[in-house]
């Protein structure tokens, strides 16, 4: 079920923590995920999953200055920690990029895109196809909201194939 998708979206982790996070997010409870997520980081100091977690209730209540605070100390931590971690790291300039297309950064949005892209290229494009359509859809929506509307067709398309 729920779970288990969110299991492998967390890259095969049995952090029933986070899920637990991701799960009051998911529902809606978006106090309580960010009330949830700092009570872990003051026991999981520089997790960068945690940071994430506190970004997403932060984007999700239109908070996007605290949202973009946390993604970067998620991203930074996330790129310290090893090479298993691309896929995180993409993850994060992902969220990166959907706070910066809110505010209709339309200068940082597509580097965090970007960033994300050859991120999961470089974790390895057979376990992020996901993330790598996602990242596509993200790019196709930015082209969109900037009228280009070929472009952002031919994005679409990608995430597709």
């Amino acid at each position: 079920g729920y779970l288990d998708f969110k299991q492998k979206e967390l890259h095969s982790s049995s952090d029933i923590e986070i899920v637990f996070g991701d799960l009051l997010h998911v529902m809606g409870e978006w106090l309580k995920s960010r009330a949830y997520f700092e009570e872990l980081a003051t026991r999981r100091i520089n997790d960068p999953q945690i940071h994430l977690g506190i970004a997403r209730t932060y984007e999700s209540l239109n908070q996007s200055d605290q949202a973009l605070q946390h993604l970067s100390q998620a991203y930074d931590l996330a790129m310290q920690d090893n090479p298993e971690r691309l896929s995180l790291a993409a993850k994060i300039c992902h969220y990166i990029c959907r706070v910066h297309s809110f505010c209709n950064n339309f200068n940082d949005a597509p580097l965090f895109n970007r960033k994300a892209l050859e991120l999961y290229r470089q974790a390895g494009e057979h376990d992020n196809r996901e993330g790598i359509a996602l990242a596509l859809i993200a790019a196709g929506n930015i082209h969109f909201l900037k009228c280009e509307h070929d472009i952002s067709l031919e994005h679409y398309q990608r995430a597709l194939d």
